[in-house]
């Protein structure tokens, strides 16, 4: 997750931080693989 993170809110910026951690926060209450999915 620390790469993700390192990619999306400090190299590229598409995310503040707060909004990084509502998005995983979100997939992790999915089923199955769908945290995966996003990621990728």
């Amino acid at each position: 997750m620390v790469l993700l993170r390192e990619l999306c809110v400090t190299r590229r910026r598409w995310l503040s931080p707060d909004q990084f951690e509502r998005a995983i926060a979100a997939t992790n209450i999915l089923p199955g693989p769908a945290s995966t999915q996003l990621a990728i």
